[in-house]
C-alpha cells in the first residue's frame, strides 16, 4: 500500500497489481506502462489521495535518472524530532480487540507479535488463513494496522496469491515501514531456486520485496532482526547437516554482507538483535557445555560476553529485542516470560 509521499511506478510494457493494493491520503501515485495497465480486484484509492495511470513510452534509463533525483531516500535514520523510535514485542494481551477477534474466529494461536513504537502496525505469523488469498495451508506473515482496522497478507506471490511454502519469524522497525521475515517460498521474487529458507525485506511505503539474502544462496536463513528505517539487518546462516550457525550482518545502503566474527571460542552464533541506531548486536554463543551472551559494538569491533541467565539455552523459540536507546535486551519467551540483559558496551561510548 501507498501510505505517504510521490511514488512513481514505470514499466516498458505494462503494470499489473495484485492483492490488496490501497492509495491511501495524502499518498500520490503514478502508473506508467508503454502498454497496459491493469488494476486488479483488492486496489482502492482512499479520498485525499491521488493516482494516475497513463500509456507512454518508457525508456528506463530516463526512469531510474528521474527516480534518483527526485523520490526521497528509502533509508535514512537521521531524525531531527530526536530519538529513533524502537519497536516492540506485544502478547496476544496487548493486541487490539479487533485483531484479537480475527485469530478468535480462525482459531489462530499467535505466540508473540512485533510492532511499531506506537503498536499501530503490528506484523505476526500464523498458520491459520485469516484472508482469502491465503490457501497454501502453511504458515504465513500478516500486517495488521490499528488505525484503519486493515489486516493485509505479506507473504503473497505476484499472482495475488499466498507463497508456496511457509512464511514466519516477522519483525517491524520502529517507524513502521520495514518488515523483515524469513520464508522457505519460491514465489515471493524471481529466481529464488534455491528451495531453502531466505530473508526477505519489504518497504510498506512503496510495497519492494527483496530477497535480501540471495547472494549466500546456498544456505539456510533465519531469525532476521533490523534496525530503525530497515538499513541495516541481522540474521542466522546454518548449512544442511551442520550443528554450527554463523551470522549475517546486511547493509541495505551498500548491499553488502558481512559474517559476523567475534574473535571468540565457541562458534555456534544464534538469535541475534540488532539495536534501532544498528550499532549494537546481542546474541548466545553456545556449545556442548557453555552459554554465553554476546554483545558486539559494530562501529568500534568491540565485543563483551557473559553467562547466560539460567535456562535460556533451553528454549529454541526465544525472541531478543532491544529497548529504543541500546542499553538493555529483552529475550521473550512466548507464553513463559523473559529474560532481561543489559548491554555492557552502551556505557563506554
Amino acid at each position: 500500500s501507498f501510505n505517504g509521499g510521490t511514488h512513481w511506478l514505470a514499466a516498458t510494457t505494462t503494470i499489473t497489481t495484485s492483492g490488496t493494493v490501497t492509495v491511501a491520503a495524502p499518498a500520490t501515485v503514478l502508473f506508467e506502462a508503454g502498454n497496459s495497465i491493469s488494476l486488479q480486484p483488492g486496489f482502492s484509492v482512499e479520498a485525499g489521495s491521488s493516482f494516475t495511470a497513463s500509456i507512454n513510452p518508457v525508456d528506463c534509463g530516463t526512469v531510474a535518472e528521474t527516480q534518483a533525483n527526485n523520490v526521497p531516500k528509502a533509508r535514512s535514520t537521521a531524525t531531527e524530532a530526536g530519538p529513533l523510535p524502537g519497536p516492540r514485542l506485544l502478547n496476544r494481551r496487548q493486541i487490539p480487540g479487533e485483531l484479537a477477534l480475527l485469530l478468535e474466529a480462525a482459531g489462530a494461536e499467535v505466540a508473540w507479535f512485533a510492532s511499531d513504537d506506537i503498536a499501530n502496525r503490528i506484523v505476526f505469523a500464523t498458520d491459520k488463513p485469516l484472508l482469502s488469498e491465503d490457501s497454501n495451508q502453511s504458515s504465513d506473515v500478516y500486517l495488521y494496522e490499528v488505525d484503519r482496522e486493515q489486516l493485509t497478507l505479506l507473504s503473497i506471490a505476484p499472482s495475488g496469491w499466498s507463497a508456496d511454502a511457509p512464511s514466519r519469524e516477522p519483525r517491524i522497525d520502529g517507524s513502521g515501514r520495514f518488515v523483515v521475515f524469513s520464508s522457505e517460498a519460491s514465489d515471493l521474487v524471481q529466481g529464488d531456486v534455491n528451495e531453502l529458507s531466505d530473508i526477505f525485506l519489504i518497504d510498506l511505503e512503496d510495497w519492494t520485496v527483496e530477497r535480501i539474502s540471495a547472494p549466500i544462496d546456498n544456505w539456510n536463513s533465519r531469525r532476521p532482526d533490523l534496525s530503525a528505517a530497515g538499513e541495516s539487518v541481522v540474521f542466522e546462516l546454518s548449512a544442511a547437516g551442520e550443528s554450527w550457525r554463523w551470522l549475517i550482518h546486511y547493509s541495505a545502503d551498500s548491499e553488502t554482507m558481512t559474517i559476523i566474527e567475534d574473535g571468540l571460542p565457541v562458534r555456534d552464533l544464534h538469535h541475534p538483535a540488532i539495536s534501532v541506531d544498528g550499532r549494537f548486536l546481542a546474541y548466545l554463543a553456545t556449545d556442548a557445555t557453555t552459554c554465553m551472551v554476546r554483545f558486539l559494538d559494530t562501529f568500534e569491533s568491540v565485543v563483551a560476553q557473559s553467562e547466560c541467565p539460567e535456562g535460556i539455552e533451553l528454549f529454541e523459540e526465544i525472541v531478543p529485542l532491544f529497548d529504543a536507546d541500546g542499553t538493555t535486551v529483552r529475550w521473550v519467551v512466548p507464553d513463559i516470560g523473559e529474560f532481561e540483559i543489559g548491554n555492557p558496551l552502551a556505557d563506554h561510548f
